[in-house]
C-alpha cells in the first residue's frame, strides 16, 4: 500500500524488532512516570508563569493574558526575551474576580 504522495510506504522507515521482558516493559513505564511527574512538580514549584503557562491555567488564549497585560490587570517581569508572571498575583487576580459581582458565572441549577 503507497501514501498519497506515491513514495513506497518503507522508504525513510526503520523497522526494528525488540523483545521486552514484563520486568522491562515495567521499569520503562515507571520511569516515564517519574519523569512526567517531575516535570509538572518543577513547572508547580517555580513563583513565575511564562504568558503560555497563565494562558494554560486560566484556560484562556493567549491573547486574553496579552490583555491583562496591557490592562495593567497583571503586571509582568522581563527577563531577556521572556515574560513571566508571578502565579502569586494571577492567583490573587483569580481571587479578585470571583469576588466581582459584575463577573459572569455560570452555576448548576442544582
Amino acid at each position: 500500500m503507497r501514501p498519497r504522495d506515491g513514495r513506497p510506504a518503507s522508504e525513510g522507515l526503520v523497522r526494528i524488532a525488540v523483545e521486552l521482558s514484563d520486568d522491562d516493559v515495567r521499569r520503562i513505564a515507571d520511569r516515564t512516570a517519574a519523569l512526567l511527574r517531575a516535570d509538572v512538580r518543577s513547572s508547580r514549584d517555580s513563583p513565575y508563569m511564562t504568558i503560555a503557562e497563565a494562558a494554560a491555567y486560566l484556560r484562556c488564549r493567549r491573547q486574553r493574558i496579552d490583555d491583562l497585560l496591557s490592562q495593567r490587570r497583571l503586571s509582568r517581569i522581563k527577563e531577556g526575551t521572556r515574560t513571566l508572571i508571578s502565579r502569586a498575583e494571577l492567583e490573587a487576580y483569580l481571587r479578585r474576580g470571583a469576588g466581582d459581582p459584575s463577573a459572569v458565572r455560570w452555576d448548576s441549577a442544582a
